[in-house]
């Protein structure tokens, strides 16, 4: 939790986590962002090691892939009370992606009609969890319609 915490408080790192809505090369961050090459590898490999961004495959222009990051979280809470805690909301789009290729609990029969049924059941119980609860009660902006 303090490893996360130190990441974000790091200089640069709030605006590599900006850039990376979309895949982006630690070279493009860099130029864009007049970051020191070697100190955005530091930042990029920082922010990973905590989950904030992962690691994709980019292809180049030679056809070759390299790597690439891409931010992992749309959302960030730091709690101070009752106990320092940090909530960190996944990207709904990787979110829904892992959900869709998730191995289905006793849909081995073959039957379609099953898995999408199973798949239905794993989605209502994603969406009641705590970190979408808020996506249900958010407006267009994203801010939420309801504070606690």
């Amino acid at each position: 939790m303090l490893q996360t915490i130190s990441a974000l408080g790091q200089k640069y790192s709030v605006e590599i986590l900006e850039a990376t809505d979309e895949p982006r090369s630690a070279k493009w961050l860099s130029e864009e962002l007049d970051v020191p090459i070697a100190t955005c590898y530091r930042r990029v490999q920082t922010l990973a090691d905590v989950g904030l961004v992962k690691e994709v495959e980019l292809e180049a222009e030679n056809g070759q892939q390299k790597t690439g990051y891409k931010r992992s979280i749309d959302h960030v809470e730091f709690r101070f009370s009752p106990s320092l805690s940090i909530n960190t909301t996944p990207r709904v789009e990787d979110w829904m992606r892992n959900l869709a290729t998730a191995p289905v609990p006793n849909a081995s029969t073959g039957d379609p009609r099953l898995a999408a049924t199973a798949r239905m059941s794993l989605l209502n119980a994603a969406l009641s969890s705590e970190p979408f609860d808020a996506l249900a009660h958010a407006d267009d902006s994203g801010e939420s319609l309801h504070r606690s």
